[in-house]
C-alpha cells in the first residue's frame, strides 16, 4: 500500500535482515501531478476558432481550410471546409480516432485547392498570385498560410461558454479551443518563432516547457501506518454492523415464517377486502329495497284509508237511499222530506260538476285561444281558412296550416273528454302537424265480397281508414275528406249540446264553430254570439 504513494520501502531479505534501501529521489527529480489539464487530449476538443486572422485579401477571396496534424509532421488528421473569412469557427465532427490521443497538435491554415475548370492557366495564375500576396510556405502540394502549435496542458481558461459573451476583446490570431462547454486560449508566448512570414519550420519546433517544481508535502511512514490502522478498525466495525443488521432481519422475519407464509397472508387479506366490498354492496341494495317497500306500504295505506272513507260514505248514502225506498214503499209520513233531500244532494253534485267543467273550459280557452280578425280566424296565432280555401292552399303554407289543424283537433278532443260527448269521428295524433281523422261508421258501411259475403260477414274492410289533416305528400281528395269529417264532428257536437245556429251550421269555417261551442258552454244558452 505504501508503494502506491510513491514512497520507497525498505527491502528485507529471506533471513529477515534489512537490506540497503534504494536512494530516495531528489525534489528536482520529482514531477508535480498535472491534474485535469494533464489529461486533455485532442479527442476532447469540440471546436476551434480564430479571430482577426490576417492571411491577406487574395487568400481570403480564394478561400482556405484549417488542418490539424501532429506537431512536426506533414500528415493531416482532420481538415475543415473552405473558409472565406478572417474569423473562422471549426466544429470537429470526425477524424482518425487512433491518433486523437495527442496532447499537442499543430493547427494550420492552408490555401484551398482551386476547383477544376477548362481555364486551368487562369486558375493557376490566380493561385500563384494569392500565394505570393499572402506569403507562407509549401508543405508537400499544399501552400501553408499560417500555423501554430497548441499544447492542451498550457491552455488558459476564458471563463465563458459562448464567444459572444466573452468579456473584453478576444485574443487576435490566437487559437481558441472549446473543451466540453468552456473555451480556452493559448498564451501569446506559446507561438514558436520562425521566418519572416511567421511560419516556423517543423524541425525548429520545441516541446512545451513544463511548470516549475512545486514544494512537496512529506508524509512519513508512521502517519500512513496509523491511518491504515484507523481504516482497518472502521472496516471491522462496518462488518460487525452488517452482521448485526442481518441477524435482526432474520429475527424479524422468523415469526412471519413460523405463523404462515407471507403470500398466504396477503391472499387472505385480499379475500377479506373483497368480502367486505360485497357485503357493503349487498347492504346498499337491501337499503334501497327497504326504501321501495316503505314507499309501497305508505301508498297502499293511503289507498286503504281512501277506500275506507269512500266505503263509509257509500254505506251512509246506501242507508239513506234505503230509507227513502222503504219510506216510498211503506208509505211513511217522512217520504216527501227524504225525496227533497235526495234532490238537493243531486243538485249540489250537478252544480259541482258544472263548475269543474267551466273551470276546465276556461283553461282550455287560455291554452288554445281562438280570435276573430274579421276576414280570418286564428288559433294560437295560426290562421285557418274556410274549407273551400283550404282545398286550394299553397304548399308553402302547409306547415302552418297543418299545425293549426292539429291544435284544433286537440281542442275538440279535450272538449269531448271534459263534456263527455260521444262523436262519430276519432282523432289520431291530435296536437301535432300530422293529425288524422277516422270515421267510426265506415266499418259498417264497407262492401262485402267473396267468401265473406257468402258467409254473411261484414266484408274485406276491417278497420276505418285514416284521412290526413295535412296535404303535403298526400292527395287533395283525402285532405278534403278529412276537413269534411272534422266539420261534421263539430256540427254533431253542437247538436248534442242543443246549440242550433243555422248560420254556423251552414258555414264552412271550423274555428268559428269551435269558438261558438266554447262560448255557449261558458256563458250559457242565452249567449248571443258575435256577428
Amino acid at each position: 500500500m505504501l508503494a502506491g504513494f510513491g514512497l520507497k520501502l525498505p527491502v528485507w531479505d529471506k533471513s529477515g535482515n534489512s537490506a540497503a534501501a534504494l536512494p530516495l529521489p531528489t525534489p528536482a527529480e520529482l514531477q508535480p501531478l498535472g491534474g485535469a489539464a494533464s489529461r486533455r487530449r485532442l479527442r476532447h476538443v469540440a471546436q476551434v476558432a480564430l479571430r482577426c486572422l490576417d492571411l491577406g485579401a487574395s487568400a481570403v477571396l480564394q478561400g482556405y481550410v484549417l488542418e490539424i496534424g501532429a506537431a512536426g509532421a506533414e500528415d493531416v488528421l482532420e481538415r475543415s471546409e473552405t473558409f472565406w473569412t478572417q474569423n473562422p469557427t471549426w466544429e470537429l465532427v470526425g477524424g482518425a480516432v487512433g491518433r486523437r490521443q495527442l496532447p499537442i497538435f499543430e493547427l494550420r491554415a492552408v490555401l484551398a485547392p482551386a476547383p477544376s475548370s477548362p481555364s486551368a492557366s487562369s486558375t493557376s495564375a490566380f493561385r500563384a498570385g494569392a500565394a505570393a500576396g499572402a506569403g507562407g510556405e509549401e508543405l508537400g502540394h499544399r501552400h501553408v498560410l499560417w500555423r501554430e502549435v497548441v499544447c492542451l496542458q498550457d491552455l488558459e481558461r476564458l471563463h465563458c461558454e459562448d464567444l459572444s459573451s466573452l468579456n473584453g476583446i478576444s485574443p487576435l490570431a490566437v487559437p481558441l479551443v472549446q473543451i466540453g462547454r468552456e473555451w480556452f486560449s493559448t498564451s501569446s508566448s506559446s507561438s514558436a518563432g520562425g521566418d519572416a512570414a511567421g511560419l516556423p519550420s517543423a524541425p525548429a519546433m520545441e516541446a512545451p516547457k513544463r511548470l516549475p517544481a512545486r514544494p512537496l508535502k512529506q508524509i512519513t511512514t508512521s502517519e500512513i501506518c496509523s491511518h491504515g490502522d484507523h481504516v482497518s478498525a472502521m472496516l471491522s466495525r462496518l462488518r460487525d454492523l452488517k452482521a448485526r443488521s442481518a441477524s435482526l432481519r432474520e429475527a424479524m422475519e422468523e415469526p412471519v415464517h413460523r405463523d404462515g407464509a407471507p403470500a398466504a397472508l396477503r391472499l387472505r387479506g385480499q379475500r377479506c377486502t373483497r368480502s367486505v366490498a360485497e357485503l357493503r354492496r349487498a347492504l346498499q341494495e337491501r337499503e334501497l329495497s327497504m326504501a321501495s317497500l316503505r314507499g309501497q306500504l305508505h301508498a297502499a295505506r293511503g289507498r286503504c284509508e281512501g277506500g275506507a272513507a269512500w266505503c263509509s260514505e257509500a254505506a251512509a248514502e246506501h242507508g239513506f237511499f234505503g230509507r227513502i225506498a222503504a219510506a216510498r214503499h211503506g208509505g211513511r209520513p217522512d217520504d216527501e222530506r227524504a225525496r227533497r233531500e235526495v234532490q238537493y244532494r243531486l243538485q249540489a253534485l250537478r252544480m259541482q260538476l258544472r263548475c269543474r267543467q267551466m273551470r276546465m273550459l276556461h283553461e282550455i280557452c287560455q291554452v288554445y285561444p281562438i280570435e276573430n280578425h274579421g276576414s280570418y280566424w286564428t288559433i294560437r296565432g295560426l290562421s285557418v281558412a274556410s274549407i273551400e280555401n283550404l282545398s286550394r292552399q299553397d304548399l308553402r303554407e302547409e306547415e302552418s296550416v297543418s299545425t293549426a289543424l292539429g291544435f284544433l283537433a286537440r281542442l275538440v278532443a279535450t272538449l269531448v273528454g271534459v263534456l263527455a260527448v260521444p262523436l262519430r269521428i276519432d282523432l289520431r295524433n291530435p296536437g301535432s302537424s300530422r293529425c288524422c281523422v277516422r270515421d267510426l261508421f265506415e266499418l259498417c258501411a264497407g262492401p262485402s265480397s267473396g267468401a265473406a259475403a257468402e258467409s254473411g260477414g261484414i266484408g274485406a274492410l276491417t278497420e276505418p281508414r285514416e284521412w290526413p289533416l295535412y296535404y303535403k305528400g298526400t292527395e287533395r281528395g283525402r285532405f278534403e275528406t278529412a276537413l269534411r269529417l272534422l266539420r261534421d264532428g263539430l256540427q254533431q257536437f253542437m247538436y248534442s249540446q242543443g246549440q242550433v245556429d243555422e248560420r254556423r251550421l251552414s258555414g264552412d269555417n271550423l274555428l268559428e264553430c269551435a269558438e261558438a261551442i266554447l262560448r255557449r258552454e261558458l256563458f250559457g244558452q242565452r249567449f248571443v254570439p258575435k256577428k
